[in-house]
């Protein structure tokens, strides 16, 4: 056996045998005895990162990129809430789902905390049973893969923009690898869609891969049946192959609907996502969560809805 082959076959084992990767949590809290406790219970599952300083967390928080963040409202210097507030506001880690904690008994600490946008709020002492319950729930309700009975139809909840965006493009070269065409349907402008993406231009020009940009235009007619099949007009003459040979990549589904209201959509739901089921065999759709829990939660029912998980 060569030199070369011995290194491929190294390769191939480590990738059959590589333990899945751990979701990361940012643990942010002064009390090194908490820290230690809480960080032990959850390291059996989770990649935890502890830090003491709220200072020191707001960069940390944009180096790591967390799956998830704990965080200790009674904070000196820099307290727990403009930490919150400072997350919120941030345009790549505002969607990080957020589980405040706090010793203070007040009511008005857990009302403040929810306004600020935190996802869950838990008193101190903390039960560690129940933080690690409430962080594998919620790593598994806003960041997972949600399929149809047969498995042609699926939604991918992301936990930010960043994420979706890349779980998208990686399941572009994926499906295009396997020779299949595709269709996006996207909220974004195709130059920032494709940005760091290598797709040959003859993959466009043979139109294998036809992308749309939702204009509020259509944005107002999709949810409309009557109006369904003009749209559905105007993107065949954009391809070159029949409808059902693509693939489609739905992107931010949650922009036609009143996701604040989620019983209010729930006739539109059904009816764009039973019509785009009759066009094409394989569907994607991909969204991300929202910092307002109950959004999150619209969500997640937006997305069981979309792939007639009733």
């Amino acid at each position: 056996m060569t030199e070369e082959n011995k290194n491929i076959n190294s390769e191939k084992k480590f990738e059959e045998t590589a333990p899945p990767v751990k979701k990361k949590i940012l643990y942010i809290d002064d009390d090194e005895v908490s820290q230690k406790i809480i960080s032990k219970a959850l390291s059996r599952h989770f990649e935890v990162i502890s830090e003491l300083s709220g200072t020191n967390a707001m960069v940390l928080a944009e180096k790591e990129n967390p799956n998830l963040i704990l965080l200790d409202l009674n904070m000196p210097n820099v307290d727990g809430f403009e930490i919150l507030t400072f997350f919120r506001n941030h345009p790549i880690l505002s969607s990080i789902p957020i589980i405040c904690v706090s010793g203070d008994k007040e009511e008005n600490t857990r009302r403040r905390a929810n306004e600020l946008g935190a996802t869950k709020y838990m008193p101190k002492p903390i039960d560690i049973t129940q933080v690690s319950n409430d962080v594998k729930n919620l790593l598994h309700i806003l960041n997972n893969r949600i399929k149809s009975s047969n498995g042609n139809i699926e939604i991918f909840i992301a936990f930010n923009s960043s994420e979706k965006d890349l779980e998208i493009k990686k399941d572009i070269l994926n499906i295009l690898s396997q020779g299949k065409n595709i269709l996006v349907i996207s909220v974004q402008d195709g130059r920032s869609f494709f940005k760091n993406i290598e797709i040959s231009n003859d993959t466009f020009e043979l139109g294998r891969l036809v992308f749309l940009q939702m204009k509020p235009s259509l944005i107002s007619r999709l949810p409309y049946l009557e109006e369904f099949s003009s749209v559905i007009y105007d993107i065949k003459k954009m391809i070159n192959f029949e409808l059902n040979s693509y693939h489609l990549f739905f992107d931010s589904p949650e922009v036609l609907f009143n996701i604040d209201d989620i019983s209010q959509s729930n006739s539109s739901l059904h009816l764009v996502s039973n019509s785009l089921a009759s066009y094409f065999q394989n569907i994607s759709y991909y969204t991300k969560s929202n910092k307002n829990p109950k959004i999150s939660l619209n969500i997640n029912s937006m997305a069981k809805i979309l792939v007639g998980n009733f």
